[in-house]
């Protein structure tokens, strides 16, 4: 092997922190993986600070910043195998979405933590039950007392969650009538459950 190749050997090793034997077997592959690899060594001399820095930036953590280095120049590695060539824009946007799936996993991470330590929710005890539900029927008897489009825009409301333009199209009234409607039923039934609010 030429003194050239021994260089190029050591740079791989260095950059793919592999042994020099391991990246010797790789340049021994063929041209076009050694091509390769000078690419990604110049890719990587003059782009590795930018992408540092903005990883830096954007996590303020350096230990997170070096790995999250790391994985953007894997890809980059990647795509120069494949025959394209990234450059600065492909490496720092590489960089960011790196950074955003290491956030999601961090998150994900976080909230399954919360889950299992969380306590588990209480049954609501026989005398919640027995008062959820004379509660309901109330309400239910309530609302059967107002008039019908009164009955329907705030059913409409509150079991379907649509805004008031969405009930005027489906009751066939305009907003501001629909708004009316609301407004008086929920007036009505706040008289007849005064006791419960």
């Amino acid at each position: 092997m030429t003194a050239t190749g021994l260089s190029e050997t050591a740079g791989v090793a260095r950059l793919l922190d592999v042994s020099t034997e391991a990246a010797a077997v790789e340049l021994e592959r063929g041209s076009g993986c050694a091509r390769s690899s000078a690419a990604f060594e110049a890719l990587y001399v003059a782009h590795h600070e930018a992408v540092f820095r903005y990883l830096r930036a954007i996590s303020r953590d350096q230990d997170r910043a070096l790995d999250l280095a790391a994985t953007t120049f894997e890809r980059a590695f990647v795509e120069l195998r494949s025959g394209r060539e990234p450059g600065i824009g492909w490496l720092l946007r590489t960089a960011r979405n790196a950074a955003i799936d290491a956030d999601r996993r961090a998150r994900t991470a976080a909230l399954f933590r919360w889950r299992s330590t969380a306590p588990e929710p209480t049954a609501p005890s026989p005398e919640e039950q027995t008062l959820d539900a004379e509660r309901s029927d109330r309400v239910g008897a309530a609302l059967a007392l107002l008039p019908g489009p009164q009955r329907d825009a705030i059913a409409l409301r509150y079991t379907s969650d649509l805004t008031v333009r969405e009930i005027a199209q489906v009751i066939g009234k305009s907003a501001s009538a629909t708004q009316k409607l609301l407004d008086r039923g929920l007036i009505r039934l706040k008289e007849s459950l005064h006791d419960l609010v």
